[in-house]
């Protein structure tokens, strides 16, 4: 699932495997072209602004694992009824602080308009992770 939020402008891409859930937030610019490059905030940089990105990762196999992204990137080569893209990320495990790279594609993606609720994560005033 991918959708796009107004306020602020953002980006969601909501990937759920068997035993792997992964959600892209990309803050899109407010004007000009939203394709490039978005650089990962630190999770704990609750006022990053347009062109950056935030990657979580939740793993279950005989415990759960929940990862948050710590560095790296997200590039974003198309974005309009579809999205495509590719990510390389380095993401810190919560609880035991390890950390695993994370490269990964999305391709011709369907963007749909998220509703408010859905949009909140990415509010201004939200860190992720907290609703």
């Amino acid at each position: 699932m991918a959708g796009v939020c107004g306020g602020p402008p953002s980006f969601q891409l909501v990937a759920r495997g068997d035993s792997v859930d992964l959600i892209v937030l990309l803050r899109l610019p407010a004007d000009g072209l939203a394709t490039g490059v978005y650089a990962v905030a630190a999770p704990e940089d609750t006022a990053a602004g347009p062109r950056t990105a935030r990657l979580g990762v939740q793993r279950v196999l005989y415990t759960d694992f929940a990862y948050r992204s710590e560095r790296g990137s997200v590039e974003l080569s198309r974005l309009d009824r579809l999205a495509s893209g590719r990510f390389d990320v380095v993401l810190r495990e919560v609880t035991a602080q390890d950390t695993v790279r994370y490269l990964g594609v999305f391709e011709r993606v369907r963007v749909d308009s998220l509703t408010e609720s859905q949009c909140r994560v990415a509010a201004r005033d939200v860190p992720p992770g907290v609703r």
